[in-house]
């Protein structure tokens, strides 16, 4: 089972509930559970979670490099390449790594065999684990734009057909590609959302790219609820989305969950309805 947590925007609480969802998950002992921090721009569930990191290894993604020597210019590369990438200038080639794709269409398709591959550093992919939770996270470098392709090689380590058990995604918050990479291949998605007016127009656009591209099954958990949050409620009925839980806004738990403290050890009765919810989604109940 692939759970992706995600959120139309940050400070939404979505680490918050994919952090404490993995450690109810992980009470019962016949799941094997797997947290994978996809939000490689800013991860932060190990601040919480505090797991022991027994692996890092550097990701990144193939881009080409010219060989002069044998390059005569012919421009079919530059052809080739949808994004954009390569330029042929009159006494040179001009490689922008960060508009690559890496689909290597230029390194197979260069008459003279000028071109090959290198491996352009993106960032790093940890892992590890706390408890019975185990523990893999995307980490970006600073100054790097191509969240998608640490995504992608996390979860291509991390998702493995020989491993069975829970799978719980930390997603980036947004709609945009980082965010659907990381929710590709989920079973279910777990929106949180704020009833503010910014959070309800955040998630109507992410409601709306996850249908368009993806059409996984969804449901809501309402944070910093005051008990009848009418907006929100009324966009989800008319979208058919089902309100799966709410967390009480709380300055307890605000400051708690400031000082890195997990939800469920914060406010233990709701590890309860974690309980339900996740035997709810198991069973096909929910979303």
């Amino acid at each position: 089972m692939i759970l992706a947590i995600a959120s139309g925007k940050g400070g939404t609480g979505k680490t918050t509930v994919a952090v404490s969802l993995a450690r109810v998950a992980a009470e019962d002992r016949s799941r094997d559970v797997r947290l994978l921090d996809c939000d490689v721009e800013g991860p932060n569930a190990d601040l919480s979670l505090r797991p022991r990191i027994s692996e890092s290894r550097r990701t990144g993604q193939l881009v080409p490099v010219v060989n002069m020597e044998s390059c005569s210019l012919c421009g079919r590369c530059a052809e080739v390449c949808a994004y954009g990438a390569i330029s042929v200038l009159p006494d040179r080639l001009l490689i922008l790594n960060e508009l690559c794709m890496g689909c290597g269409s230029c390194v197979w398709q260069c008459p003279e065999g000028a071109l090959d591959e290198e491996l352009l550093r993106l960032g790093e992919l940890r892992e590890g684990a706390a408890g019975r939770v185990s523990f893999a996270q995307g980490r970006l470098d600073v100054g790097r734009a191509r969240a998608t392709p640490v995504i992608r090689e996390l979860k291509k380590w991390q998702l493995r057909p020989d491993r069975e058990g829970w799978y719980i995604l930390d997603a980036p918050p947004g709609s945009a590609c980082a965010t659907m990479e990381a929710l590709r291949g989920a079973d279910a998605v777990l929106l949180v959302a704020e009833p503010t007016p910014l959070g309800l127009h955040d998630l109507a656009l992410l409601v709306e790219g996850v249908r368009e591209g993806l059409d996984i099954p969804m449901g809501v958990i309402i944070n910093r609820s005051r008990g009848r949050d009418e907006k929100l409620e009324e966009f989800c009925l008319r979208e058919k989305l089902p309100i799966l839980g709410r967390i009480a806004f709380s300055r307890e738990i605000a400051s708690a969950g400031a000082e890195g403290k997990p939800l469920d050890e914060i406010l233990p009765s709701i590890r309860g309805d974690w309980h339900r919810l996740l035997m709810a989604i198991e069973t096909g109940e929910a979303p």
